[in-house]
């Protein structure tokens, strides 16, 4: 066995109701347990595989009771090379330290750490980690969330766990201020998703197998329409009470079936009671527009997934538009065209604009309610956490992977943000922050700058 490299696993021993708490309002006790599970499943695959070709040590430092490892993890496959220990210590960082300490000391050169929640961890992970140990003090594998998925050391570095706000978005940051603080050179892996919260379960959707088999099956012949809300109590119940008219007129040609998921990211109004009077589904996820429509994608059961504004009407006929849009597979996503319901003349130029700019550049926005095929939209991962052009960005990556279709059909959506906040300041503010995009400014300072003057609607 290579006593070189070791690599330490910390993870929690599957007991029902004490892992991914914050899953269980989206999944159940029982679904989230399947979830653990699952993705200790996929970690035990990996870690058996490297420590049966003797590539490295492996140690698995768990949490929770039971030592017999048979019975904690059922139906994970462990390789007799791998030693369990329980875990030292009371915060993450004591945890990660004590493991590390005890590996150096127990004669390796190279420490790399990682936890269940990435199931996007391989070989090929693993590997970039030793390479880049042969050149640096510390390699860190940044997760999505602001945390990281694995850390990799060539000697203890107790100082980089210390000070940290463990379980936020704070970790990678405070971590790489540390390494910097005590002289430490370190180089990044690529950002990779942890699946700790309800937008998280678009990857599991994305990667199928074990980890998409407690979520909702998908039918072929569905389609989910998915409205994201924060404190829309003055339009939401007339978008679902129109939804539901279009949806039910038999005038309306609906060749499928259809779901209506509406998720909440907080509102303290009365939005999602107003929504609990309609057929829908309602689920509850962290603010953030992204987020919330990840998240009502991983619990969709539609092969075809639309997602629409709260101030946001649908034409008639649209489930039909929508499937002669998508029976040609090289449209990978698609839009209505844009109508304001406001009466300015101003407002008819921002409709043209806008309409020009999708039928010519291809780049349509979120309030012309996006549509993907399910496989495509989890094929790209979904929508990136972003505090603002989440849709612009998808639209991008879309884009390099197939055709986006233009409907001639309208979609009628407030002017609200328009009237409120001047129509040539708010095109102008938009314009700004595509530019910004494109000359690489980061996206926090781009939303800093645009809601500076312009408060969320």
């Amino acid at each position: 066995m290579n006593l070189q490299n070791r690599i330490v696993l910390l993870t929690r021993v599957p007991e029902r109701g004490k892992s991914k708490t914050r899953l269980i309002p989206t999944l159940g006790i029982d679904g989230v347990s399947s979830l653990h599970l699952a993705l200790c499943k996929r970690t035990f695959d990996l870690l058996s595989a490297i420590a049966d070709a003797n590539h490295a040590s492996v140690e698995a430092h768990f949490a929770g009771s039971g030592d017999n490892i048979e019975i904690c993890f059922p139906t994970c496959r462990i390789s007799s090379k791998i030693r369990f220990v329980p875990q030292k210590g009371e915060s993450l960082g004591k945890r990660l330290q004590n493991a590390i300490r005890t590996a150096f000391a127990e004669g390796s050169k190279r420490v790399v750490a990682i936890g269940s929640d990435c199931p996007d961890i391989n070989q090929h992970v693993i590997d970039a980690a030793w390479s880049k140990l042969d050149s640096n003090d510390v390699v860190i594998g940044p997760a999505t969330d602001g945390g990281y998925y694995l850390i990799g050391l060539r000697r203890p570095e107790d100082e980089i766990f210390e000070e940290i706000n463990w379980s936020t978005p704070k970790v990678l940051e405070q971590t790489l201020k540390r390494c910097r603080a005590n002289g430490l050179k370190y180089s990044l892996l690529h950002s990779l998703p942890d699946i700790d919260e309800p937008e998280d379960l678009v990857h599991c959707r994305a990667i199928g197998g074990e980890l998409g088999s407690f979520l909702p099956q998908i039918n072929a012949n569905q389609l989910s329409i998915i409205i994201p809300t924060f404190n829309e109590a003055l339009h939401i119940g007339e978008t679902l009470d129109a939804l539901t008219r279009t949806l039910s007129d038999k005038n309306n040609d609906v060749p499928v079936e259809t779901e209506i998921i509406l998720v909440d990211g907080g509102s303290y109004d009365s939005t999602v009671e107003l929504a609990s009077d309609f057929n829908c589904k309602v689920f509850v996820s962290n603010s953030g527009r992204g987020r919330q429509m990840n998240a009502g994608a991983a619990m969709a059961s539609g092969q075809t997934l639309l997602f629409l504004h709260a101030d946001t009407r649908l034409p008639k006929r649209f489930p039909a538009l929508i499937q002669s849009a998508l029976i040609d597979q090289a449209n990978v996503a698609g839009a209505f065209s844009l109508a304001l319901d406001g009466r300015k003349t101003s407002l008819r130029v921002i409709e043209t604009m806008a309409n020009l700019r999708s039928s010519w550049l291809k780049q349509p926005y979120g309030d012309q309610a996006l549509f993907f095929r399910a496989t495509d939209f989890f094929r790209l991962r979904g929508f990136r956490n972003l505090p603002l052009m989440e849709d612009y960005e998808l639209i991008q990556r879309a884009k390099r992977i197939g055709k986006i279709v233009c409907l001639s059909k309208q979609v009628t959506t407030s002017s609200r943000r328009w009237e409120r906040h001047g129509v040539i300041r708010t095109t102008l503010k938009n314009q700004l922050c595509i530019i910004a995009y494109h000359l690489g400014v980061p996206i926090e300072q781009i939303a800093k700058f645009y809601r500076g003057s312009i408060k969320p609607d």
